[in-house]
This record gives C-alpha cells, sequence and structure tokens, in this order.
C-alpha cells in the first residue's frame, strides 16, 4: 500500500457513511503493523488482493504505488463491484495502456483525480461547453509552493485535459537539478519544474510548480476568463457582461470531500468522473514530461512511442 493508500485508509475507517470490511497487503510488516491497527474495528486483513473478494466490498480501492496498480487489477479480475484506481495510472505508458486495454468496457471505474469530483470545477468545464466564453486559448497553473511535477502537477495536466475537452498530443519540459523538493523514500524521484502542453485544437497549458508563481489557475477564453486561486477556494467566472463566483466543496491537501464524491457515485452505479481513457492521457504527459527534460526540453509528440513508452518511471 502507498502512501496515498494509508491515508486514503485513515479517513475511511473513520467515515460513519464507509463500512471498511477488508485491507490486502503482501508486506509482512505492513500486514502485522495495520492487523495490530485495525484488529479493534474488525476489519479483515489479508495478504493478497484477491482474497477481499470473498468479502464481497461493494468497491475496491487500488492505492498502492503506481507499479502495483496493474498487478492488483488483474488480480481482481474476477471482481463485479466499483473500482476506485489511485492515479497515477501506472508507472509507464505501456503499463497504462495494458489496464486501458484490460478496463476497456467495465463499467464503475474511477482513477483518482479527485478534482473530477468537484462541484466548482465541474461548474467550470459546464461554463466552457455553453459557449459562453468562446474557444479556450491558454491554461496556466503556478503552484504557491515547491510541488512535485508528478505528484502534485499531474492533477493539473488531467486538469486542463478536462476543461479543453481534448487530448494532449505534445508536451516539453524543463525540471529543476537541485530542487527543493526532489526525493519520495529511497527510489522515487520527482522534482519540481516547467512544463508546456499543447492540445488537439490549438489551446497551450504552461504549468510551473516550482513555487516562482503563485498564480493559481487561469483559463483564457475567446469572450473571458476563468481563474481559481493557489488556495482554490473559488472559482471566478469572467464574461463578457458579468461576473460570477463558486464556492469551493473541498480542495485543501486534508479534505476528502472531492474522493468521498467520487466514491459516492461509484456506489450509486455511476462511472467515475475520470476515466481510464482520460487517466492513461494524464500519464501520457507525466511521461512526456520526464522524457523531454532529458532530451533537453525537446518537444515531443504524443501519445509516445518505442523506449519512451515503455521506460517505468520513478513517480509514486
Amino acid at each position: 500500500m502507498g502512501g496515498r493508500g494509508l491515508k486514503i485508509l485513515a479517513h475511511l475507517v473513520e467515515q460513519p457513511d464507509w463500512d471498511v470490511v477488508g485491507v490486502a497487503d503482501r508486506s509482512a510488516v505492513a500486514y502485522a503493523r495495520l492487523q495490530a491497527e485495525l484488529y479493534d474495528r474488525r476489519v479483515h486483513m489479508v495478504g493478497e488482493a484477491e482474497e477481499l473478494l470473498a468479502l464481497e466490498p461493494e468497491v475496491v480501492v487500488v492505492a498502492t504505488t503506481a507499479a502495483g496498480h496493474l498487478p492488483v487489477v488483474q488480480a481482481l479480475a474476477g471482481f463485479e463491484g466499483s473500482l476506485f484506481i489511485e492515479k497515477p495510472l501506472a508507472a509507464s505508458v505501456a503499463q497504462g495502456r495494458q489496464l486501458q486495454a484490460l478496463l476497456d468496457g467495465r463499467p464503475r471505474v474511477a482513477i483518482g483525480f479527485q478534482r473530477r469530483g468537484s462541484t466548482m470545477y465541474a461548474e467550470a468545464v459546464r461554463t466552457l461547453r455553453s459557449g459562453e466564453l468562446g474557444a479556450v486559448n491558454s491554461l496556466r497553473w503556478g503552484a504557491p509552493i515547491p510541488s512535485q511535477i508528478s505528484m502534485k502537477g499531474a492533477h493539473h495536466f488531467d486538469l486542463a485535459n478536462w476543461l479543453t475537452g481534448t487530448p494532449p498530443v505534445a508536451v516539453s519540459a524543463e525540471l529543476l537539478e537541485n530542487p527543493a523538493v526532489d526525493r519520495r523514500g529511497a527510489y522515487y524521484v520527482d522534482p519540481p519544474g516547467h512544463a508546456r502542453v499543447e492540445f488537439e485544437g490549438g489551446a497551450v497549458f504552461e504549468a510551473d510548480s516550482t513555487g516562482d508563481s503563485p498564480t493559481g489557475l487561469v483559463v483564457e477564453c475567446e469572450h473571458g476568463r476563468l481563474t481559481v486561486g493557489p488556495e482554490e477556494d473559488a472559482l471566478v467566472i469572467s464574461g463578457p457582461s458579468e461576473e460570477r463566483s463558486v464556492a469551493s466543496d473541498g480542495g485543501r491537501e486534508e479534505s476528502f470531500d472531492w474522493f468521498d464524491a467520487t466514491l459516492r457515485a461509484l456506489v450509486a452505479g455511476e462511472d467515475g468522473p475520470c476515466t481510464v481513457p482520460e487517466a492513461a492521457a494524464a500519464l501520457e504527459v507525466v511521461a512526456g514530461v520526464f522524457v523531454s527534460d532529458e532530451q533537453g526540453g525537446e518537444t515531443m509528440q504524443l501519445p509516445l512511442a518505442g523506449d519512451d513508452a515503455s521506460r517505468e518511471l520513478r513517480i509514486a
């Protein structure tokens, strides 16, 4: 189980709306620790993901590190309930494509890009789709503090994809050589940096996770703009005739409001707000960021091919 998975578990066991019936972890150390922590709650501990099926859960949350997502989902092949898979979808584009093929046509699957569960961001998408502001010309995001380009930035790569409604076709990036945030444990490396993503239709997204330009999100359109500040406390819609605000329904690091909204949708029998193909597109961007940086900021065409698609990324 990954670090995010432990946070999700700690949240779920404290919520009266959710009943955690089982937890799987094949690590002997983690198994023993979690078994002790969960004993009084009567939560079953098992060593393999497929053992969860005997407990007949409605939803299985897959929250290992990225490299574990594909084998866990393969082990759950007989599960007919809902699946929530944490982002990133996989540790390589090739693994992501395998997952996409494995889950093709399967209903009630959600990927953990939590802003997809936000009514505030859904209103931003609705406004853009309505044509009120015209075509999307450009998007930019500046993190409030130095932030990992994958762990944090990937949320905004997916958000840009959702807002534009078109797939990414190219990416270029430069990452910090001596980053303020650079390591996750002994293996994972995820520095801050700058990325430029081009979308089909011409919109361009500029992402800065260094903390040097803490602007939040700005979407420039033909007839106005959308803005969400660094604290994500409100959406401001500036149109040709009026300006209006939409209050946030979550957004803080410690908040699970958007996560819970996604789980509720799955339990209600709906498809997740972020689909597997959309998550695969975000993974293409993340992989392209690292490849571009290694090649001196060269623009990488998407989808990636050959070794660029098969290389395993050191992301959690």
